[in-house]
Parts: C-alpha cells; structure tokens; sequence
C-alpha cells in the first residue's frame, strides 16, 4: 500500500467517511488496468480515494469526471488529489448527481456508481443510451448492502426503500439484453455490467 493510500485510509476511518472496502479495490484496480478506459465518470467522490486509485490504472490519457454532494469533503479530496499530482486528470463537479447527468457530455466508457445506493437505477437510466459508450463498463459498489438485499441479514426498516431500489437495480442489470452482469462477492459485492449499445 502507498503512503498516501495509507493515509487516506486512515483518514477515512477516524473521520467515518466510507471508502471502497480493500478487497473491492484490488478488484476495481485490476478491472480498470484491464479494460484501460479513458472516459470515466464516478458518482460519490466522497475523499478521492476510488478516483485516485482509477487514475492509477485507467489509460494513460484518461480523464475522470467525479460528482460529489457534499462541499466539506470535495474540499478534502481535491487536497489529496492535489498530493498525488493527478489535479489535471480528475474533474470534481460539487452538486446532486441525479440532477448533473442531464449536464455531462459523455459518452463514457466506464462508470463507477459508488453514491447514494439508492439511486443507482435512477442514475444508471439516465446515462443510457447517450452517455454510455459501446462496451462500456459500470461498476457499482456494495449491490449487498451488509447482507440485507439478499436476505442473509433482516432489513431493518429504515433501510427498507433503499434495498427495495438495489434489489430492482440488481434485477434491471441482470435481466436487460443490454448488459452482461457478474456480483463479484469477494470484493464486497461489486455488481460489474457490461453494456452493449443498441446500433
């Protein structure tokens, strides 16, 4: 692990700011060197850790849209970003991304969904057909939701929307002709969608 990595990690944890799970970010890394997208929107930028770590492995000329709500931790993440010397790669937009989309040209040919887990249906029917590449790639993060959307674990109330939304995310990804779906269960339950374009 890079120092920064470490202490961004660290970082995240003493000010309960959640980031991508380690397990899910070696995949995420080896997924992003393998396919080596240049066009990449990320949705939650949160501290800059998963945006940092895509910069790292996308293509050499990638550039990397990142949406974030909150002001204080947009602040924090571009400092980081900052440090690692990736400020020309990676565009932070500051506002709510399910009404931001609409504004992004795309098309993108990755997409990491990795906000509101809510929302991920919503946002993904927004970027379709026009701000999604041919083959392009969507990654969205913890589909599982500590177990609740599966059944492992009982949905307490309070999160009783927010699963009844991933569980239709997970059956709209797997169940469109369009997409090609894995959950990769090691790595925190990473949902990886392959989409083909309509021609």
């Amino acid at each position: 692990m890079q120092p920064l990595e470490m202490e961004m990690r660290q970082w995240a944890e003493m000010h309960q700011v959640p980031i991508l799970a380690s397990a899910s970010a070696d995949y995420l890394a080896a997924l992003v060197a393998e396919k080596k997208p240049r066009q990449i929107l990320e949705i939650g930028c949160a501290i800059g850790y998963s945006a940092l770590l895509i910069a790292q492995h996308c293509a050499v000329d990638g550039k990397i849209t990142t949406l974030e709500l909150d002001p204080k931790r947009i602040t924090i993440a571009k400092d980081f970003i900052a440090r690692a010397k990736q400020t020309e790669r990676i565009e932070i937009i500051q506002g709510d991304a399910t009404a931001l989309i609409s504004t992004l040209s795309g098309p993108y040919d990755f997409v990491f969904l990795d906000g509101p887990k809510g929302q991920y249906l919503r946002q993904l029917q927004q970027l379709l057909p026009d701000k999604l590449a041919q083959n392009a790639t969507i990654v969205a993060d913890n589909v599982a939701f500590r177990g609740m959307v599966g059944g492992a674990v009982p949905c307490l109330p309070r999160y009783k929307t927010l699963v009844a939304r991933l569980r239709q995310y997970i059956e709209f990804v797997s169940t469109d002709p369009r997409f090609s779906t894995k959950i990769i269960t090691e790595a925190d339950h990473l949902a990886i969608s392959d989409y083909t374009k309509e021609l």
